[in-house]
């Protein structure tokens, strides 16, 4: 048996290419996940049709994609964006070149590239 730290997405996304996986406990319910966000986005609904860093079929892979969809009333289905996959620090710097609209990520001030720290498989 193997133990360790994956996060969620990375265990979805395993289990789904077919990985024998059994989660034990999980931490991550309620934690900090966020959807970060242009400065030019005013309203959630501005971000249908546009570049999202959520990763392949989001509305399989990510409950917290879809808990944060379902709380600003937002579509779960990728195919209502154009749906990117990205390492942390390409999505912050797409963000700040104009090129991604947006991305979701646990806890973002860990997560950018200064901080040397990457908490996403």
């Amino acid at each position: 048996m193997d133990a360790g730290y994956v996060g969620n997405s990375g265990s979805m996304r395993a289990y789904i290419k077919g990985a024998p996986i059994i989660v034990a406990a999980n931490n991550h319910i309620g934690g900090s996940y966020y959807l970060v966000a242009s400065n030019d986005i005013t309203d959630p609904q501005q971000l249908i049709g546009k570049q999202l860093a959520l990763g392949t079929n989001p509305e399989k892979t990510s409950i917290s994609w879809i808990n944060m969809a379902n709380e600003l009333g937002l579509p779960i289905e990728g195919n209502h964006y154009e749906v990117l996959k990205m390492s942390d620090q390409d999505e912050y710097f797409a963000l700040k070149a104009g090129k991604l609209t947006a991305y979701t990520t646990c806890d973002p001030a860990t997560s950018a590239p200064w901080s040397g720290a990457s908490t996403r498989s």
